[in-house]
């Protein structure tokens, strides 16, 4: 018996059905997966929790150790990216609020014509002097004459077997010892306004002796630059307890001895800064160093960002 019209276009209309459902299908996965991967692309290195490169305080991420005990810089959040995206382009974005940079730069003690170079930029700079070098007494006399801010760079003990240099405080000194040891570095840079700590991976960790140097910083009425060169630093809490002015590093310049790392760690810097009010940024008299920042600290002026000594950021503590 033949089968009706009907019933035979059923089979033909459930086929179509089917067709059509798996198309849909596939095209609401291919676009779900466009989506999600652009969504991912978008974000931010070190912006999603627990990833590589997360950091739970904010602060650049810990990676390995440079040569003097200090960590490399990360990467500033895409929000702090999209204010400065690039400092050297003509359409770089014009800072509309508070921008203030604090620019130190350590290791100096070896070389006057250094310090007139670094004058030159035309900034204010923070000046961090090392108590024992060839040419320190010089230095000294240099930034005092032209009143121009210095702080002690006080040596200290790094992990590893990293030399911090002469007059350097040790983890298996007393607090007595270490009360003494950063006196005596003190009396090297006379008119020093605070100290900063020069390596001291292994030394800023333990409690009792950063205490230790916080009081004699303290009675002379100075503040404390923490460069954080390890995530277990107590020197913040303990200039805090000690009632020091205190202020913490936000990026490290050259690590990385190339102009083009350099130049991309400054852009960073300026991004923490459009986003948080203020940064500290460090850097060291190397020649790459120097170039850089007499190339680029006149763009950022040029663009709203304010240069100040460390004492006017320590003044009040750093925004979180």
């Amino acid at each position: 018996m033949p089968r009706s019209k009907s019933k035979a276009r059923r089979p033909r209309a459930s086929s179509r059905w089917l067709a059509a459902a798996l198309w849909s299908a596939l095209a609401v996965g291919v676009f779900g997966t466009i989506w999600w991967v652009a969504g991912w692309s978008e974000s931010p290195p070190g912006s999603r929790a627990g990833g590589e490169g997360s950091s739970p305080s904010g602060d650049a991420p810990y990676t390995s150790e440079a040569t003097d005990g200090t960590p490399r810089a990360g990467t500033a959040v895409r929000s702090t990216e999209a204010a400065v995206r690039d400092v050297g382009n003509s359409d770089a974005t014009v800072v509309r609020g508070p921008a203030r940079i604090a620019l130190v730069i350590d290791d100096l003690g070896r070389s006057v014509a250094t310090v007139d170079r670094l004058r030159r930029i035309g900034v204010p700079i923070t000046y961090a002097v090392l108590p024992y070098e060839s040419r320190t007494a010089e230095v000294v006399q240099r930034l005092a004459s032209a009143r121009e801010e210095m702080i002690l760079h006080l040596p200290m003990q790094a992990k590893g077997t990293q030399n911090p240099g002469p007059g350097a405080l040790s983890v298996d000194m007393t607090p007595a010892q270490v009360r003494e040891v950063t006196a005596r570095a003190l009396d090297q840079t006379p008119g020093a306004v605070g100290v900063n700590n020069h390596m001291g991976s292994a030394f800023t960790a333990n409690a009792d002796l950063v205490a230790a140097v916080m009081e004699e910083v303290s009675a002379r009425g100075l503040l404390f630059l923490d460069s954080r060169t390890t995530p277990e630093t107590v020197g913040a809490s303990q200039a805090r307890a000690a009632g020091v002015p205190w202020v913490e590093r936000s990026v490290f310049l050259d690590n990385e001895r190339s102009e083009g790392a350099i130049r991309e760690r400054f852009v960073e810097g300026l991004g923490v800064a459009a986003e948080r009010g203020q940064a500290v940024l460090i850097g060291h008299p190397y020649a790459e160093t120097l170039t850089v920042l007499e190339r680029e600290v006149p763009l950022a002026v040029e663009r709203g960002y304010e240069f100040v000594v460390i004492s006017r950021l320590a003044a009040s503590p750093p925004l979180d």
